[in-house]
């Protein structure tokens, strides 16, 4: 397994810690933070790459891959009586930040914390950090070291989770 992870953005405003059940409640002071040269992320990122074993050849056959990528933010309501989920569901973030129309609704707590959720295609991940990098002279390009045809075929895979 090979996992490859980061993050982009920052947010420097104070915000709920979460909202998540059983979870620390407050704010954070990001004030801190600045102070310190301590960045907080807007979104967080991971890719990995499975193969049957450590010595197994990566082909199609063998290889699975998984992208991920996670707004820093708690979720946007509470599953309580006093501040229930919206019944038409909430915006998935991925809509107005990526332009990615073809998300839904998140419908439920449960559906924003299912891996699914935030799940993308290797070469979507790619094309969103690349879009969204501070550095002109970098390029994102996971599987660079293997041939192209492979590539095109896991950089496409989206193995459900």
């Amino acid at each position: 397994m090979y996992i490859i992870a980061g993050a982009f953005g920052n947010d420097w405003s104070n915000r709920e810690k979460s909202r998540a059940p059983r979870m620390p409640r407050g704010t954070t002071d990001l004030q801190n933070f600045q102070d310190n040269n301590i960045h907080v992320p807007e979104w967080t990122w991971k890719v990995a790459v499975i193969t049957n074993s450590v010595d197994a050849d990566i082909t199609t056959e063998t290889t699975k891959t998984y992208a991920y990528l996670t707004p820093n933010i708690p979720e946007p309501h509470e599953a309580n009586e006093n501040d229930p989920w919206p019944q038409d569901g909430v915006e998935h973030p991925f809509k107005a930040f990526l332009n990615l129309s073809t998300r839904g609704n998140i419908m439920t707590p449960q559906d924003w914390r299912k891996p699914s959720t935030w799940q993308l295609t290797v070469a979507e991940l790619q094309n969103i950090l690349n879009a969204h990098w501070y550095y002109e002279d970098f390029e994102f390009d996971f599987l660079s070291e293997l041939d192209d045809n492979l590539v095109n075929n896991l950089t496409q895979q989206l193995n459900r989770t």
